[in-house]
């Protein structure tokens, strides 16, 4: 009997373990009908919020993400970025067209609310935003019956320790 119980709880342990969620992956991809044209002067916000994206909710962790800017028309253009009030690009010069902004590892702009202020510049030249897009992986909160199974797997354990402990 007790080897049956000891089997028993050690499959509820594995089934628990292996029914916990896994990274997912996520794209929040921020694109106009109308393209977003700079001037020289010019200032603009974006808020990124990623709750509701893909199925991330407020009390998920995300784990990775990667912001990227697709600009087109870029001539001889100066541009500022901020991410959430701090500024990660500091007259930055693009004279190709089109480009491609990328910043690895923007993960810890979404710790505490998911939400992202993205704000840019124009210095000099004319520029146009056609996309904006944040990447990653999110780890979702485990649903209750995952949990419930876990938690019956360790009361289990908990519950055959004591038994061996008695003899």
């Amino acid at each position: 009997m007790k080897k049956l119980v000891g089997f028993l709880c050690a499959v509820l342990l594995v089934l628990s373990v292996a029914g916990t969620a896994s990274a997912a992956p996520f794209v929040y991809d921020y694109s106009n009908d109308t393209d977003v044209s700079f001037q020289f002067g010019d200032f603009k916000t974006l808020n990124i919020n990623l709750n509701g994206v893909d199925g991330i909710t407020p009390g998920d962790a995300i784990l990775s993400a990667d912001l990227t800017i697709f600009l087109s028309e870029a001539n001889s253009a100066h541009i500022d970025i901020w991410l959430d009030g701090y500024k990660v690009w500091n007259d930055g010069r693009v004279y190709i067209s089109p480009a491609e902004i990328f910043f690895a590892n923007i993960q810890e702009n979404f710790w505490d609310d998911h939400a992202l202020l993205l704000a840019i510049a124009d210095l000099a030249g004319t520029f146009t935003v056609d996309k904006v897009e944040v990447t990653g992986e999110y780890a979702p909160v485990p649903e209750p019956a995952t949990m419930l199974l876990l938690g019956s797997g360790l009361v289990g354990l908990a519950g055959l320790r004591r038994r061996f402990k008695r003899s």
